[in-house]
């Protein structure tokens, strides 16, 4: 009978060794699993991004060379989010259990709220705008309002439903599985808090990527030479929280500062040689300037669209009455900036909009101050509220006499989640117009065509087709506008000039972001006595920005030095090409091509060496971004 109390007494002491280890390690093995659950989120977030978002058949390989690349972010990130609960359960040791584990709970729920409101917001935003979270959607988060009217009604109320019950879900949860490991949280002898301090510190070198002088950076997924395949590897959690609680005001632009770039001959190039006087006979009374919202120049089949025939109506307002131009190229991919090149001729840089930035808009010379000077009375018309993305002040800075936005056209009016449609803001333009007494020079930006396109009411149609929906509600708007002003006398001396502030994602890849046909926007010239009266337009190939010399040249017989790239259309030596950014990427568009390249010195390095045109783009970028940073 000795045997088998020997073996007890074994199997006991084998129990107890467990027993401490289990002790030992039960802190550890918890964070472990819940750091290995929040790296699989992680990657699973990357899977179906990649599998909803990409444009590519070639899934698998994008996936695998991507979650390779990223992986140091996927770590990092899931150590930032375990930081706070780690750090938390250690200071709230010595409260009562069922509080200290109340907190840890809530904690988690709220980091795993805002990790699930990061990855909607970057895929949202890469939707729209082709990119991850970074400082230009930063910026936008100053007009709240203006962003959520842009998700449709239904999508905004089923998210706060669903996002109410999560909290409800996961809170429950984690106050389940922290309750019934509560002993994991108990810190109260020095052996635990051993053991803490060693978890924090894992996390923390985990969190920073290492123990290298460099701590991990932005770019650290940038590995390949395949575009796709460095941007699906940016973990977007890690990249979201750099965003908008490390990243610089600006991006990384120190290789514009060293003099790498002095190649003038590119801004030869771009830039008219010499200004000829143009002496234009019969130069309209008054102008208008109508500023579509996003719409491409592929709705358009004069202007040799051929996704869809959104604009007839216009092009044959364009083909009797004036002209079309189908080379025009916008500057950028924002209203904000599409406003600034059209009225003040500068091109933008490789981050977000000039408007956002008061004290250098201020500096930017202005179509409606150089009308004012001449003595015409200047207006703009908007039917949303003008203070987004500081429109208004820069219209006003600008010199513009009368700003007409929702606050006084909403009486009477048909709105929807932007503002005024537009069909009831050209009528307000028209009546205002009609009453002038002297010349004029008046702008309009139109909002029906920016999503949810709720001037739509067919609940059957998709995202894109409401798109051409609206761009089809616009151009029947522009017809009636139209109809108005030509059977009034008052308009017979008046020149309507029609442009696009950005172009449009058509959800195919031509138009894809960045691409030669996401940037080609429509361009008419419209009058009644235009035909025989407007200049010959030279230009094969022009930018959004050259409007602002163009009319300076047409209208007052001289261009303005101070926007030294503008060029004027009417101009003969007009270099026939269009400079255009993106955010950390600018290029050149030419009739027969295009260039592009990074503005990231880190990314810029799988270029090297760089060829002529590249590093011709940078020179000209080198001078965009010095004369930046001199409007202060």
């Amino acid at each position: 009978m000795g045997k088998p109390q020997f073996q007890l007494k074994s199997m006991q002491f084998k129990s107890q060794k467990w027993q401490v280890f289990h002790e030992n390690t039960a802190t550890f093995l918890f964070y472990l699993i819940s750091f290995l659950g929040i790296w699989t989120f992680q990657v699973l977030y990357r899977f179906c991004f990649i599998f909803f978002l990409s444009d590519t058949d070639s899934f698998g390989t994008i996936f695998w060379e991507a979650s390779k690349n990223g992986f140091n972010q996927d770590l990092s990130a899931s150590a930032y989010f375990l930081l706070p609960l780690v750090v938390t359960g250690w200071l709230c040791n010595w409260l009562p259990k069922k509080i200290k584990v109340s907190i840890l709970a809530s904690l988690a729920v709220l980091l795993t709220f805002y990790g699930i409101v990061i990855g909607v917001a970057d895929a949202a935003i890469y939707h729209y705008w082709g990119t991850h979270l970074n400082s230009q959607a930063i910026s936008y988060l100053a007009y709240p309002q203006r962003l959520l009217v842009s998700v449709p009604f239904m999508v905004l109320t089923v998210g706060l439903v669903l996002s109410i019950l999560t909290v409800i879900f996961l809170y429950r949860l984690f106050l389940k599985w922290i309750n019934s490991n509560g002993s994991v949280f108990d810190f109260t002898d020095k052996k635990s808090w051993f053991i803490s301090l060693s978890i924090t510190l894992i996390l923390a070198i985990t969190a920073r990527g290492g123990l290298d002088k460099i701590p991990l950076s932005i770019t650290d997924p940038y590995k390949s030479k395949i575009e796709s395949i460095n941007t699906f590897g940016v973990n977007v959690f890690w990249n979201a929280n750099y965003h908008i609680f490390s990243a610089p005001e600006y991006p990384d632009i120190s290789i514009f500062a060293n003099g790498s770039f002095t190649n003038t001959r590119f801004r030869d190039v771009y830039t008219m040689s010499k200004f000829k006087n143009g002496n234009y006979i019969g130069v309209p009374q008054s102008l208008v300037i109508i500023v579509l919202e996003g719409i491409s120049a592929q709705t358009s089949t004069y202007l040799n669209g051929y996704h869809y025939n959104g604009l007839p109506l216009l092009d044959s307002w364009a083909q009797k009455w004036g002209v079309g131009i189908n080379h025009c190229y916008a500057t950028g991919d924002r209203t904000d900036k599409g406003l600034a090149s059209v009225f003040s001729g500068w091109p933008g840089q490789p981050w977000q909009g000039i408007l956002h930035e008061p004290d250098r808009f201020k500096m930017l010379p202005h179509l409606s101050r150089n009308f004012a000077r001449k003595n015409f009375n200047t207006h703009f018309f908007y039917g949303g509220d003008a203070n987004f993305a500081n429109v208004k002040a820069y219209m006003s800075a600008g010199g513009t006499n009368s700003i007409w936005d929702i606050s006084q056209l909403k009486e009477n009016a048909n709105s929807g989640n932007w503002g005024v449609h537009d069909s009831d803001v050209l009528m307000k333009m028209y009546q205002v117009l009609s009453r002038e007494s002297k010349p004029y020079f008046a702008s309009l930006l139109t909002l029906s065509s920016h999503e949810p396109y709720d001037i739509i009411k067919d609940k059957q149609k998709n995202e894109i087709q409401n798109y051409y929906a609206s761009v089809n509600y616009v151009d029947r708007s522009l017809n009636a506008f139209f109809n108005r002003c030509f059977k009034d006398e008052g308009f017979d001396n008046t020149c309507f000039m029609v442009i696009s502030d950005h172009g449009k994602h058509l959800e195919t890849p031509e138009t894809h972001f960045g691409q030669r046909e996401f940037f080609r926007i429509p361009f008419y010239l419209i009058g009644k006595n235009l035909k025989n009266t407007m200049p010959k337009i030279h230009a094969k190939c022009f930018s959004q920005a050259d409007i602002y010399n163009s009319i300076n040249d047409w209208f007052f017989n001289k261009t303005d030095n101070s926007a030294k790239f503008s060029r004027s259309i009417f101009q003969i030596n007009h270099p026939n090409n269009a400079v255009f950014h993106l955010y950390e990427v600018a290029g050149i568009i030419e009739k027969d091509r295009m260039d592009w390249i990074t503005t990231n010195p880190v990314l810029m390095k799988p270029e090297m060496p760089l060829n002529e045109r590249d590093s011709a783009i940078l020179s000209l970028e080198t001078e965009i971004i010095s004369d930046f940073f001199q409007m202060n």
